[in-house]
């Protein structure tokens, strides 16, 4: 397996977010769903890292990520934030996207990514200028285009319009067979848009399904805070 968990738990603010995660998650595409508070963007920056306090364990590639050292991490993990401009600190949107580059020490980055995200035309502009759409295409650029094996995409859709959900499409589906990538969001649409290898349901910080699309109940859905596919008339 590419991520494994086991009884992955995160405590913040005196209360369990996460309880007993068990996750065995290989190459491929998954949707991560879940209401508003379930716990998706916690899993995921425990996942990359970024939480470094929880019990039980997470093992990438067979090395638990407690034992490995934050550029490490961070060459296998790409994590793009739910905020575009929370994790921006370059005065340019050509630093900004090659920051991580530099970081990371690489000789190389996908080019096909960048040109198919981010217009040259906005290269010299701050990135807090920005509109919503483009900081998002600027904040999925900055990161997926160090290529890690692991790219872990918190609420990625939000902001685009059609066509930019069309690019990130493009590059999701281009990549899908290479790499994990973990996609969370609240909508089921993206069953659809994604065709995604596995769904994740989480609901309370527990996981109420994880298995293929089209095993996933919808009254589980709707149990659970999450707008079922079928539309709801009541």
């Amino acid at each position: 397996m590419i991520i494994k968990t086991k009884d992955l738990s995160v405590s913040l603010g005196g209360r369990y977010v996460l309880k007993k995660i068990n996750l065995e998650i290989d190459k491929g595409v998954y949707l991560l769903i879940g209401r508003n508070g379930s716990g998706k963007t916690t899993l995921l920056k425990t996942l990359a890292g970024l939480i470094r306090e929880y019990e039980g364990s997470i093992e990438v590639m067979g090395r638990e990520i407690r034992e490995m050292k934050r550029r490490e991490i961070s060459s296998l993990i790409g994590y793009v934030w739910q905020n575009p401009y929370y994790g921006f600190i370059e005065p340019s949107v050509r630093e900004e996207i090659m920051l991580i580059i530099k970081i990371l020490r690489k000789k190389y980055y996908d080019e096909k990514i960048l040109r198919t995200l981010v217009s040259e035309e906005i290269f010299s502009r701050d990135p807090l200028t920005l509109s919503g759409g483009e900081a998002k295409r600027v904040s999925l650029a900055s990161v997926l285009i160090a290529d890690q094996l692991i790219w872990l995409l918190d609420e990625p859709f939000d902001f685009l319009d059609l066509w930019g959900i069309k690019d990130l499409l493009k590059i999701i589906f281009m990549k899908r067979y290479e790499k994990t990538i973990i996609v969370s969001s609240v909508n089921t649409y993206l069953i659809n848009l994604l065709n995604p290898d596995k769904v994740i349901l989480l609901s309370d910080g527990e996981i109420k399904f994880f298995g293929e699309p089209e095993s996933l109940d919808e009254d589980l859905l709707e149990t659970n805070g999450v707008p079922p596919r079928r539309v709801i008339c009541r």
